[in-house]
């Protein structure tokens, strides 16, 4: 019985110690978020938060790919018309 109770209590701590560090993990997230947004303004935040050209492109002209010595990868896709780019996307992979 008496180690059950210590289990009991035992996992309770566990749970409130999870949720003080998933709560201050949040806060934290949040109060960069919101200085990110104060610092580079509402039209470079969304940006950053949701690219206008990123992913892998159907049927590119062009591709290239690189994997730095931190193991990531860089791809980078064009469409060309006339010569000049008329399409570029870019597909980071960690």
């Amino acid at each position: 019985m008496a180690n059950t109770l210590f289990a009991l209590r035992q996992s309770k701590r566990r749970n409130l110690m999870g949720k003080e560090l998933d709560d201050f993990v949040n806060g934290l997230q949040n109060q960069i978020l919101e200085e990110t947004r104060a610092e580079f303004g509402d039209v470079a935040f969304e940006r950053w938060q949701n690219p206008l050209y990123a992913g892998a492109m159907d049927n590119p002209d062009g591709h290239g790919c690189v994997t730095g010595s931190c193991d990531d990868t860089m791809q980078i896709f064009l469409k060309f018309e006339k010569d000049k780019v008329k399409m570029e996307t870019s597909n980071p992979k960690r």
